[in-house]
């Protein structure tokens, strides 16, 4: 057969796909970022319907044909596309003064990243774990556990978030900024 280069696998790889989704949806947002008001609130409810569209099929999908593994494409493109079309809800200032308004929103939105880095090892780690624990199959209980997982998994991201991430952006912002972009944003030299 045909060798392919290994460069391939690492530039048609899933995750620099969902990658790339990312960045084209920052792109997105922040070009359409200076529409006025109304069309930015219009196209924030057309994508909210659009995303969670893509997302719920894809779960439906999913559970439908039985597929389990979270790494297929379906699940990639599936979920990483309503995930990027999702971005663009942030473009509406209705939506950015909800989360204003309600701290915990924002304090995971902040969290987010650290939640992002810790999700995947941790769920896989805990999963695994809790098949050799409770070799049962009962739907219920396993929902439950579910939810009992993925709240453990947010709360340690977020204090991932405030025991390192946190100071490490404080210090990188102290000792790693020029000069004159510490005084631009207000930041104490």
């Amino acid at each position: 057969g045909i060798q392919i280069p290994f460069v391939y696998h690492d530039v048609f790889h899933q995750y620099t796909v969902l990658f790339m989704i990312g960045l084209a949806s920052s792109y997105v947002v922040i070009n359409l970022k200076y529409l006025n008001p109304t069309t930015k609130n219009r196209l924030t409810y057309i994508t909210l319907l659009f995303a969670l569209l893509i997302f719920s099929s894809t779960a439906f999908y999913l559970h439908i044909y039985k597929i389990t593994n979270w790494g297929s494409w379906t699940t990639t493109l599936g979920f990483g596309l309503s995930g990027g079309i999702l971005m663009i809800c942030s473009l509406s200032d209705k939506f950015d003064s909800f989360f204003q308004k309600h701290k915990v929103l924002a304090e995971l939105g902040n969290a987010s990243y650290s939640i992002y880095l810790i999700h995947y090892s941790f769920l896989m780690a805990v999963i695994s774990y809790s098949k050799t624990l409770f070799p049962i199959t009962n739907e219920p209980f396993v929902s439950l556990l579910f939810i009992a997982i993925c709240t453990l998994t947010v709360l340690i991201g977020w204090l991932f978030h405030w025991s390192i991430e946190r100071p490490l952006l404080k210090f990188s912002r102290r000792h790693l900024l020029p000069k004159t972009a510490r005084m631009k944003h207000g930041i104490a030299i």
